[in-house]
C-alpha cells in the first residue's frame, strides 16, 4: 500500500464517575387529617369504618405493601385494601416523596366487640425492596388506637328492634325501654341509627364481673359476649365500664352492700358515691308562730 501520512492520536480528558449503591429506605406513613389518622379512632359496633392509610416512598418505582406488623393481626374482621399507587410529576418530587400509596383499612365491629379497645400497629414496606447483601430494610410502623363503644350498636337498613334484640340476646321490650327517642317498637327503623342494646354500668372498686352479671340476672355468657374479652373472675378498678342488661326476673333483689352504714360502705367501695355523707338538720329551731 502506498505510504500515507497518519494523525497523530488524541484522547479526551480522563473523567472519573463515582458510583454509590445505597440500601433502599422502606416507605414511610404520611400522617395526617387527610392522610394516615394520628388520633383515637372511635368505632360502633355494625357500623362501618374506613380509615385512609397514605405511604411515600423516596424511589420513584417502588411497589409499596402496607400490613399488620409482623406477629401481630388486624382486628377480626378488617381488612386492607389498595386504593392507588402515584408516581409524582417531576415538579412535584422531593427527596423523601417520588411515589406515593393509598390504602384504606375497612373494618365492621362485631357484635361482640363492644369495649374493643386495641392499639393496632400497621407496617410498610416496598415489595422489590431487596438489597445486594439479600436483606430487606428496616419496615415503618405506625400505630393507632381503635375502640369500640360499648353497648351501642348501629342498625341496619330495614331491621326492627325484634330482630336486633335475637342478635343480643336480649327481649324487644327491654331494647326499646333502653331508647325512648323509637316512638313506636314496629317502626322500621333507618339504616344508620345508633341505639343502645344495654346500660352502661360504672363499677366500684373489688367489684367482680360475675357478682354483676349476678346481681343483674345476667349470664356470663352473656356478660362475656357483651364486653370483649372480659375476664369475669378478675376485680374491677372504680370507674371500670360494662356494658349490662339487667333482668328483673332473675336479678337480685338485694347486694352484698344492703344494710351498711356509710362508713363500712367506704371500707368496701373505696373513695365513691357511698362516700357522701348526708345532709345534717339545720341546727337552728324553727321560726316560733
Amino acid at each position: 500500500m502506498p505510504n500515507r501520512p497518519f494523525a497523530p492520536s488524541a484522547a479526551s480528558q480522563q473523567k472519573c464517575v463515582q458510583v454509590l449503591v445505597e440500601q433502599e429506605e422502606a416507605p414511610h406513613f404520611i400522617v395526617g387529617a387527610a392522610a394516615t389518622p394520628d388520633t383515637p379512632q372511635m368505632c360502633t359496633m355494625g357500623k362501618p369504618t374506613q380509615l385512609k392509610v397514605k405511604v411515600g416512598s423516596a424511589n420513584c418505582q417502588a411497589t409499596m405493601l402496607v400490613s399488620a406488623q409482623a406477629g401481630t393481626q388486624l382486628p377480626e374482621g378488617a381488612s386492607l385494601q389498595l386504593i392507588s399507587s402515584v408516581r409524582k410529576q417531576q415538579s412535584d418530587i422531593s427527596p423523601e416523596i417520588c411515589a406515593t400509596a393509598e390504602f384504606i383499612l375497612i373494618w365492621t365491629p362485631l357484635l361482640t366487640q363492644g369495649g374493643f379497645n386495641k392499639t393496632v400497629c400497621l407496617e410498610a414496606n416496598s415489595m422489590h425492596a431487596v438489597g445486594c447483601s439479600g436483606t430487606k430494610p428496616t419496615p415503618s410502623v405506625h400505630c393507632m388506637q381503635l375502640h369500640v363503644q360499648r353497648c351501642r350498636y348501629t342498625m341496619q337498613l330495614d331491621q326492627q328492634l325484634q330482630e336486633i334484640a335475637g342478635l343480643f340476646d336480649v327481649d324487644w321490650m327491654r331494647l326499646w325501654s333502653l331508647n325512648p327517642t323509637l316512638l313506636h317498637p314496629d317502626y322500621v327503623i333507618y339504616g344508620g341509627q345508633n341505639i343502645m342494646i344495654g346500660h352502661l354500668y360504672s363499677a366500684l372498686r373489688n367489684e367482680m364481673p360475675q357478682e354483676i352479671a349476678k346481681r343483674m340476672g345476667m349470664s356470663d355468657v352473656q356478660m362475656r359476649a357483651l364486653n370483649y374479652e372480659l375476664d369475669i373472675s378478675a376485680s374491677l378498678e372504680a370507674g371500670d365500664e360494662l356494658c349490662v342488661v339487667p333482668n328483673s326476673c332473675y336479678g337480685a333483689v338485694k347486694s352484698k352492700y344492703s344494710g351498711l352504714d356509710l362508713s363500712s360502705l367506704s371500707t368496701y367501695l373505696g373513695r365513691t358515691a357511698a362516700d357522701v355523707h348526708p345532709i345534717q338538720a339545720s341546727q337552728h329551731a324553727p321560726p316560733s308562730h
